[in-house]
């Protein structure tokens, strides 16, 4: 369960501690729409955003929105200052 992201650099640790802290609904959700997940995360790491792990494993539910979605959440930002801004606050997501 969750094995696929072991392909985006998460260590077996960080998928263990990942299922632990999460409600067992979001982990099912994750699992189950890996495809729509694995788009997201290659969006992140095209875009050059470093730290889409730790953005991950924090805002894992934003990686459910349909990719499309999640691309213009980022797009419509200047790609340089936005890489900064996350680097140094991954949880600026929740408020773009």
């Amino acid at each position: 369960m969750m094995n696929y992201l072991l392909d985006y650099s998460f260590s077996e640790a960080e998928v263990n501690d990942f299922k632990a802290a999460n409600k067992t609904f979001i982990v099912e959700k994750i699992d189950e729409y890996q495809e729509l997940i694995k788009k997201n995360i290659i969006f992140l790491k095209d875009l050059g955003v470093i730290n889409y792990k730790e953005i991950f494993k924090r805002h894992a539910e934003m990686f459910l929105m349909d990719s499309n979605a999640f691309a213009e959440i980022f797009e419509k930002y200047d790609r340089e200052d936005l890489i900064a801004k996350l680097k140094s606050n991954p949880d600026l997501v929740e408020q773009l």
